[in-house]
This record gives C-alpha cells, structure tokens and sequence, in this order.
C-alpha cells in the first residue's frame, strides 16, 4: 500500500518535477524530455469555424474563449503549473486522473459560458494516455522557464497528431452537459492591442515533413536567432507601447461579468476601472512604490506583461509571435519557402501591424502568463495555410 501511494504521488506531480530548460534554444535537446505516464489525460479544446468567426472581427472573443478554458483548469488545480500549449483559437493539455472527472464538469460549463457570452461553439475533446500508448503513438514532455512566475510545457510525440485528427473527425468529444459553478478569477483582458515596433507583428507555424524531424526544426530555430538575434531583438510585446483598453471597452464588461457574481457585475467592474486608473497613473513611475495589484508592485505591471509573454511554444509545430521589418521577415520567409521546396516542412503565416494580449494572474500563487497573438486571427490564419500546403 506505502508503495502503490508512493507511485500515485510521483505520477501526480509529474510535471511538477520536471527539469527547467532555461534557454529556449535548448528545447530540443530530446534528453530532457520525459515520457508522460499513462495516468494522466490529454485534452484538447478548440472553437470550431475559428476562421469565419474572426472573419466577423471575433478574434479577441475566441482568443478569451481559449483562454478560459487555461484559467478554469488553473483553479482547479490551484496552480498555473500544469502542461498546456496556447494555440489562439484552441488549447491543448494534459491533467492527472485525479481531477479528471472535476475537469470535464469545469470544461463542460465553460463550453456553456462561451456558447451564451460569444455565440461560439467549443469543441473539447480528451483521452487518456494509456490508449494512446496501446494504440502506439508516443508523447513526451518538457518544460521551459519563461519568467519566475511561467513555466511553459513543451510537447512532443505521434499523440498529438493521431488525436487532433480524431478530434477534428468528432471522435473522443465530451458529450457532458454541465453547469457548475466555474472559477475564472485571475483572467483579465486590460490591455489595447500591442504595436510593433519594427514593421509587422508576425504569426508563424512550422511543421517537418517527417514528425519526428527534430534537427531540421533545431536547425531553423537557428536561423531565427541568426535572423534577429536575441529575444529582446524579436519579442513582440514593448513596455512603452502598451497602453490600457478605454473604460467603454466590451473586455471590461466581459471580464466583470466571468470573474465575479453575475449578479454584481457593475460592482465588479467598478473596482477594475478603478485599477485602471492606478495603473494608468503609477505605471509610468521609474520606481517602485510598494503599492500592489493582483500581487504586484503597480509600477511594474508593464514589465511583467513583458516577461511572461507566451510568444514561443513547441507543440511538434513551432509557434512563434514574430516582432520583424519587412526585410527581415523576407529572410526569414525565403528560407522557409526553399525548405518547403526541398519538401522538409510545411509552414503558414500571417502578419499585421499589431499583436493582441490576453492575461491570466494568479496573484496568490504569484504566477501570470500574458499569451499572444497575432491580431485579426494570427495563429488560425498561420495554421490554415499550413494546411493548405500539407494538403497539396
């Protein structure tokens, strides 16, 4: 019996206990990838026709949407430090046995929420490891150390590839309706739509021809840094052109409404209004000044929207939220564009003038992480051209 709890425990922080990359360059270094056990579940949940919804101009509604879904979970777990890759119009993740059942209510309910506030409809689907596993496929895991207060998953393997298709074919949905209460405190969405400060804001997917090419993706990891140089050279969130949204912004109204009682949602957005105005005053400050929101010393919210960006992942597909010039984004593109000739990857795009931020904080566990997109749809539009070219 000692050994069998023993054995759960490790199984249940997993994740928890996995080495910290520490340099985003060294995400395939495969040694520090480990075998998720069977234990657990993978989910994945995405809006179904993304595309024609941000045709109507609903980006940022199913950027939230997806963003919901993280928060949820976040709460249920009590900590932000659990496996899941943001994929601007969906999110896939992998949570332990034991809140399996819990996780299907949450995800049910929010699947509600985000059919009644947004008209959108979430396709959520799970599995657990173990089949995957008896059916072959493979699925490893790492971690990245984005800031102090985000760690980011990194996930690897056939898994992902098999279930996103059997997904796609409405096998393995969660047919659950339910409508328990869902806790979506931490989640804010403040911030105006984020310019660049070059030429363009660029959303960018790659995938190899063969799944498992991992020195090709290393090598064209290589070629960005050769590109644009360090990350503060191509990091497409600047402090001093962050600007909080107007009070008559509808993410106010939304965020009033999920993150407190429906019923007292005027008080609620009262009270963000509120920090409005003292983040718009005090963040300009050069110094701290002891006064916190969600846990933070106001004048360094700005900063921290910088350092735990969610701007690059690993998810078999390379994703990354570009800041570039037009001239070094033609590089870049030429590159790839000669890569996909040589038939090693597939790869899709799609660029704008500005990048779009949604925030998850968690100020008692001291963690935040600020995931970013592409306005317009970066990640949706990037990934159907992808699919066009694997389609050909």
């Amino acid at each position: 019996m000692i050994l069998m709890l023993t054995k759960d425990k490790h199984s249940v922080d997993f994740y928890k206990n996995l080495p910290v990359i520490n340099d985003f360059k060294e995400i395939y270094n495969l040694n520090l990838y480990k075998k998720v056990p069977e234990d657990w579940y993978l989910f994945l949940c995405d809006i179904e026709n993304s595309t024609d919804a941000i045709k109507k101009g609903k980006y940022k509604e199913v950027n939230m949407s997806t963003v919901f879904c993280i928060v949820a979970i976040t709460n249920l777990l009590n900590t932000l430090e659990f496996p899941f890759i943001f994929g601007g119009d969906g999110v896939t993740f992998l949570i332990h046995k034991d809140y399996f059942e819990k996780a299907k209510k949450q995800l049910s309910s929010v699947k509600n929420l985000i059919k009644n506030l947004f008209n959108l409809n979430m396709r959520i689907g799970f599995i657990s490891v173990s089949e995957l596993y008896q059916k072959g496929y493979d699925l490893k895991i790492a971690k990245y150390k984005v800031s102090d207060c985000y760690k980011q998953a990194l996930i690897l393997g056939s898994a992902l590839f098999y279930f996103e298709k059997e997904i796609k074919n409405n096998h393995y949905l969660l047919e659950e309706d339910s409508n328990v209460n869902v806790d979506l405190s931490g989640f804010s969405c403040r911030w105006e739509d984020i310019p660049t400060t070059k030429e363009e804001q660029l959303a960018l997917i790659i995938e190899t021809v063969e799944p498992e090419d991992y020195i090709t993706l290393k090598e064209i990891l290589n070629k960005i840094y050769e590109i644009y140089g360090n990350d503060e050279n191509w990091h497409p969130v600047s402090i001093n052109k962050m600007n909080l949204v107007p009070s008559t912004s509808n993410t106010i109204d939304i965020e009033a409404q999920v993150t407190g009682n429906p019923k007292f949602s005027w008080f609620r957005k009262i009270l963000i209004l509120i920090e409005l105005k003292l983040v718009a005053f005090f963040s300009k400050l050069p110094f701290k000044i002891g006064i916190k929101i969600n846990n933070q010393d106001i004048t360094q919210i700005k900063v921290m929207n910088y350092v735990s960006s969610d701007f690059r992942k690993l998810e078999n597909s390379l994703k990354l939220i570009i800041n570039t010039s037009k001239e070094e984004k033609q590089k870049l593109l030429e590159y790839l564009e000669k890569l996909r000739k040589d038939k090693k990857i597939y790869y899709g795009y799609y660029s704008d003038y500005k990048a779009h931020i949604t925030c998850a904080v968690f100020p008692k566990k001291n963690q935040d992480v600020h995931f970013i997109d592409v306005v317009n749809g970066g990640f949706t539009l990037a990934s159907l051209m992808l699919k066009e070219q694997k389609s050909k």
